[in-house]
């Protein structure tokens, strides 16, 4: 038996599983400009644009529990992960297909609920939902949804490019969502917060905003963003998929990432870590970006407009996968970057 028979799923990875499968794939189409390792895949469609496709499942009790997490809601989440996929390339959405796997037993009112979520977020954007599949699920309920955009042929961004010395910029504020999901899996009601924070928090979680927005003010401006990603598995995991597609390190800088009275509120009265969570948190769906730093002041034009905050919160260097913590008064923290959270592990 070769050692490859042996090797076992959980031992590959989930990352792992995908480089099989890309090195096997034997046809490769000429449209093509982008394909498996980043947001979106690229692909030409007309003389001055590509478009760009990403898909998403949710399972329950992986992504969400239905238990606590209100089917309209789940409905704009399910498009709103992919819509920041997009947001991440610089794009526009235009279409969205979805499929569900439906157990027996789901109440109709469910999926009524869940789909005026999913279509009052195709409303905000202009999206068009173009079909999709249901199936029975045998166990519980997921979601695979498919979302079809457009960006220009001469400016989309991926999470390769970034250069050493260039600034490192998060839009929003992070751990939001980490910690409204802690609330939600407080069943004891523990944790001493208002209601007000607590419903802010958990809506961060529950209803999160893809910044469509401000990436297409982004693209469309001067700024020279040598790479982008979204925040879906935290800042650390996603800053370390930008290091890797481009080969460099960073330097970061936990006090200076941005966080929300909420989140500080809530950690000073319950002794809580505001570092981890706002470094590791995940499903936060804010944008990570490096940019020179001549380019930083640029962007204030576009946070005026489109309303968003961003902030520097470090540095790419040239220590190729190494991320090092750099708090003031203390000695640096050196990581080695993996590829982050695995599904298969």
């Amino acid at each position: 038996m070769t050692s490859e028979r042996k090797t076992s799923l959980s031992q590959l990875g989930e990352f792992g599983l995908i480089d099989r499968i890309s090195q096997r794939l034997q046809g490769k189409s000429a449209v093509i400009v982008k394909g498996i390792g980043d947001d979106c895949a690229i692909y030409r469609a007309s003389k001055d644009r590509y478009q760009i496709i990403t898909t998403d499942a949710l399972v329950d009790g992986v992504h969400f529990h239905l238990a606590s997490h209100p089917p309209r809601l789940l409905g704009r989440k399910s498009l709103a992960v992919s819509l920041s996929d997009i947001s991440a390339m610089g794009g526009t959405p235009r279409t969205v297909v979805i499929s569900l796997g439906i157990p027996k037993s789901l109440p109709l009112t469910f999926l009524d609920h869940f789909y005026e979520g999913l279509h009052s977020l195709c409303k905000e954007f202009n999206i068009s939902i173009a079909g999709g599949d249901t199936v029975q699920s045998p166990k519980g309920f997921w979601v695979s949804l498919t979302v079809i955009g457009e960006v220009r042929k001469d400016r989309f961004f991926t999470r390769a490019g970034a250069k050493a010395g260039h600034a490192i910029l998060v839009t929003g504020t992070l751990g939001d969502s980490a910690l409204g999901l802690k609330l939600l899996s407080d069943s004891s009601n523990n944790l001493k917060t208002s209601k007000a924070n607590r419903r802010t928090l958990i809506a961060r979680h529950q209803n999160p905003t893809p910044r469509i927005a401000f990436a297409k003010a982004l693209a469309r401006s001067s700024v020279r963003v040598s790479s982008m990603i979204d925040i879906s598995d935290g800042l650390e995991q996603d800053l370390g998929h930008i290091c890797q597609q481009s080969g460099k390190g960073a330097d970061l800088d936990p006090d200076s990432i941005p966080t929300s009275k909420e989140l500080n509120y809530l950690c000073k009265n319950n002794d809580l870590n505001q570092t981890s969570l706002s470094l590791t948190g995940g499903e936060d769906y804010e944008l990570l970006f490096t940019t020179p730093a001549e380019d930083v002041k640029k962007l204030m034009k576009i946070t005026l407009k489109v309303g968003v905050s961003v902030t520097q919160v470090g540095k790419m260097t040239s220590d190729q996968s190494t991320l090092r913590l750099l708090k003031a008064n203390e000695s640096p923290q050196i990581r080695k970057i993996t590829s982050g959270f695995d599904h298969f592990r």
